[in-house]
């Protein structure tokens, strides 16, 4: 029943590779410390991340209310919304999103110089719109 937690919880754990970039570097010099973030974020965390998402989602739950059409629309305005610094971050960032380096520096312009971590902000306003078009309960 909740198995999907497995993946799910374990993409989180490894997408938070890229913390220890500087320690992989420091052990491994900066190519391994490229490459072990890679492959602990990028080929493991982030899919691992995916499949239990989808897991969660297709897991029959019953549900608190019917979301009529304002509330559905809400959702995917959410959605949208926070699909819009979510790209843009990445874009901004470049490679340094999926490659993180000891060398990088902290970005200051674009929508970086508003809001620190408009990846993180878009993602959360992302899991609200679609929490609101799923609104379930396992308890």
């Amino acid at each position: 029943m909740y198995l999907f937690l497995i993946p799910l919880l374990l993409g989180f754990a490894l997408v938070g590779a890229s913390a220890f970039t500087a320690a992989y570097t420091q052990r491994w010099g900066e190519r391994g410390g490229q490459r072990a973030t890679s492959i602990l974020r990028n080929w493991l965390g982030i899919p691992l991340g995916f499949i239990g998402f989808v897991l969660a989602w297709v897991q029959s739950a019953s549900g608190l209310y019917v979301a009529g059409t304002a509330v559905k629309m809400l959702g995917w305005l959410l959605v949208l919304a926070g699909s819009i610094p979510f790209i843009w971050g990445h874009v901004v960032l470049g490679r340094r999103t999926g490659w993180p380096s000891v060398w990088d520096t902290v970005e200051r312009r674009s929508l970086y110089a508003h809001v620190r971590h408009p990846i993180y902000v878009g993602s959360i306003l992302v899991f609200v719109g679609l929490a609101v078009l799923k609104p379930t309960s396992t308890v």
